[in-house]
């Protein structure tokens, strides 16, 4: 019982930390668990998460507390032809291509 009461427990975690809501994410995890009054236990229905469930009470949470959320925000993969240390090619080389005698 344990063993499946821990089991359980970070399931709920992992998914809270994945939860998002309108293209935004809690900062604090715990929070859905401070402000919603729920345990993770009653998410967990039949020994599978209740995503559903979690899912409406973030939303809910969002609406009332938008605050508690950060904007998701993903960055751009860095051009590495870009700049020093740019691979095969960099931008020290094309200066100094540019301003070769032809």
């Amino acid at each position: 019982a344990q063993a499946a009461e821990t089991a359980s427990q970070t399931i709920y975690q992992q998914a809270v930390q994945a939860l998002q809501s309108k293209g935004e994410a809690l900062r604090h995890p715990e929070d859905l668990s401070l402000f919603t009054g729920k345990q993770p236990s009653d998410y967990i229905k039949d020994g599978q998460l209740d995503q559903v469930a979690l899912q409406a009470d973030a939303d809910k949470l969002h609406q009332e507390r938008p605050e508690l959320f950060r904007a998701i925000r993903y960055s751009p993969r860095p051009d590495k032809s870009q700049g020093y240390g740019g691979g095969e090619f960099s931008s020290r080389d094309a200066w100094r291509n540019a301003f070769k005698p032809a």
